[in-house]
């Protein structure tokens, strides 16, 4: 997929990222997508994805299996996440809601607990208490994956009694397919292992604590987005929605310790305030890592060519943007 107007100060935004996305996931799901376009007419997509499709394992097998639980009253997403688990090997169990949850976590030996706290019979919440009441589920993987607006506390309380807190805004499908797998498939590790990555993610955090970050880019949602995971480790967040506003910020704010930076954008792009940045007669260098959904293979070199220290690509990896940002500090 790609725009008509490939310049990167275009006036209309979009890469189709989401469109690839969705063909990655369609496919997942054993689809088909397809797309008819004429310009100044319009575009057509057709989504072809099977309701059914049967497994065929035996008992012995389902025996060896770890089991993951997706609590989720949106049907299209849980059946998307059950899909992708089944794949790998894992049994998978529905719920649309905290009484079927609590019947199945009663019925069942589950290893992975996928929540959503939004629930049309009660609060997600409900069935986490249960969780962790309960001496039968001691082990137990959980990841919160809400649309919830939570405040700083609420956030907090929700991260202790889990190991991930996911928001919907933030993450597509596809992200929370991958992180379950992730979580599942870590139930092999030996505690040793799992002890000195928590302590290496503690030591990242305590190095970008109290940062000055500047997030440029002219789609609010990704500012919001990204304000939210880092200040949520303890960061200040500065943010503009285009680079004449970005230079302004800095100027009016020299104590920025790094830059956020989108590559497209209207009026002037990432690349051309980036180049204005390291033109000025500042005896400080602020590094400046492009965030952007613009990934061709010579992407990267031109970001560094323009001044840029670090390239990283949307959808953003939060594990891989604060190792990228934490280099900065050490």
């Amino acid at each position: 997929f790609r725009q008509a107007d490939g310049s990167i100060n275009r006036k209309y935004g979009g890469t189709g990222l989401g469109l690839s996305i969705s063909k990655e996931l369609t496919s997942m799901l054993n689809g088909s997508m397809n797309v008819s376009s004429m310009p100044e007419k319009g575009s057509t997509f057709t989504l072809s994805i099977p309701l059914n499709e049967e497994t065929h394992d035996n008992e012995d097998q389902n025996k060896t299996k770890l089991t993951a639980l997706i609590v989720e009253d949106n049907e299209m997403e849980s059946f998307a996440i059950c899909n992708v688990l089944q794949k790998q090997g894992y049994n998978c169990l529905t719920a649309f809601g905290v009484s079927e949850a609590m019947e199945s976590l009663s019925a069942n030996k589950v290893h992975a607990l996928i929540l959503d706290l939004n629930l049309p019979d009660g609060n997600g919440k409900e069935v986490l208490k249960y969780v962790k009441e309960s001496p039968y589920y001691t082990d137990i993987s959980i990841i919160i994956y809400t649309s919830s607006d939570l405040n700083r506390q609420e956030s907090e309380l929700l991260e202790s009694y889990s190991n991930l807190v996911i928001k919907k805004e933030n993450k597509s499908i596809l992200n929370l397919q991958q992180e379950t797998l992730h979580f599942l498939q870590s139930r092999s590790m030996v505690k040793t292992e799992i002890s000195k990555t928590s302590l290496d993610g503690a030591a990242q955090i305590l190095q970008l604590k109290g940062k000055n970050i500047l997030i440029v880019d002219d789609d609010e949602r990704n500012i919001y987005a990204l304000s939210n995971t880092l200040e949520g480790r303890d960061m200040n967040i500065f943010s503009a929605t285009n680079g004449m506003d970005a230079l302004e910020k800095l100027r009016l704010n020299p104590e920025i310790d790094l830059i956020l930076m989108d590559v497209m954008m209207p009026e002037m792009d990432g690349m051309a305030t980036t180049k204005i940045i390291r033109s000025s007669n500042s005896k400080k260098r602020i590094p400046i890592i492009a965030v952007t959904a613009k990934a061709m293979k010579d992407d990267r070199e031109m970001c560094l060519e323009a001044g840029m220290d670090e390239y990283v690509t949307k959808p953003i990896d939060t594990n891989q943007l604060l190792l990228v940002m934490n280099s900065f500090f050490e």
